[in-house]
């Protein structure tokens, strides 16, 4: 997930978000790079 979103890998982050069920909202989706990380983060670990 880490490597896929740093290295702006979309379509392969994406596919990895929604395989590990995680609810982002619209203007996360937006994100790219190191704030989309952090969303995906805050939403995935307890």
């Amino acid at each position: 997930v880490f490597d896929a979103i740093m290295n702006f890998k979309k379509e392969e982050a994406a596919k990895l978000i929604e395989k590990l069920d995680i609810k982002l909202d619209s203007e996360d989706k937006d994100k790219e790079g190191k704030p989309l990380l952090k969303a995906v983060m805050r939403r995935w670990l307890p």
